[in-house]
């Protein structure tokens, strides 16, 4: 674990992540600095892809609040993640047919930047057109929350065994009048 932390937190991967380098060259350089094999790094890479799964419950609560809010929540992914490695993600990780949620996918390679950047923020609210404080931004890391906090964003810790992830999302985007009437019927 340690190892993929620094590998993941290096200066070549972000190359790697933001286009400025290929997968072939990224995992040549960490190789040589690992002192093995780039096709043994780049198989391993492939298997603990292949291990990755997908928070159907945060699919599912995303698709209910997309439904319910009648065409008004957009919902945008914002991914640190090289092009190729999303396409095996995406193919791989759940339903492939999930990854629809998704209004739009803001790919770091794409934009040549990555989160906790602002300007990543910044490019994504401006292609959006929308306000921070209208945003609400779920991931589930500490500097990245802080980054887009920092812009008037609201923020989402999402912590993998939480349970009031979904509560918080929930109370950020779903339709106030909906929320009234439920705690109605259950109060009243």
């Amino acid at each position: 674990a340690k190892i993929f932390g620094k590998l993941f937190e290096s200066a070549t991967w972000e190359d790697y992540q933001c286009g400025r380098i290929s997968q072939s060259v990224c995992y040549a350089q960490h190789a040589q600095e690992l002192g093995v094999d780039s096709s043994d790094l780049e198989e391993t890479m492939r298997l603990t892809a292949s291990t990755l799964q997908a928070n159907k419950k945060l699919f599912d609560l995303v698709y209910e609040l997309k439904k319910t809010s009648r065409g008004k929540i957009k919902v945008v992914a914002m991914s640190n993640i090289a092009t190729e490695d999303y396409e095996l993600l995406s193919a791989t990780c759940g339903d492939p047919d999930q990854w629809n949620v998704f209004d739009t996918i803001f790919l770091s390679d794409n934009i040549g930047m990555r989160k906790p950047s602002l300007k990543f923020f910044l490019h994504v609210l401006n292609k959006m057109g929308i306000r921070p404080s209208s945003a609400t931004f779920v991931d589930d890391q500490l500097s990245n929350i802080q980054s887009a906090r920092s812009l008037g964003i609201n923020c989402v810790l999402f912590e993998r065994n939480s349970s009031i992830v979904h509560c918080q999302i929930r109370n950020y985007l779903a339709d106030p009048t909906l929320k009234a009437r439920e705690w109605l019927a259950k109060n009243a």
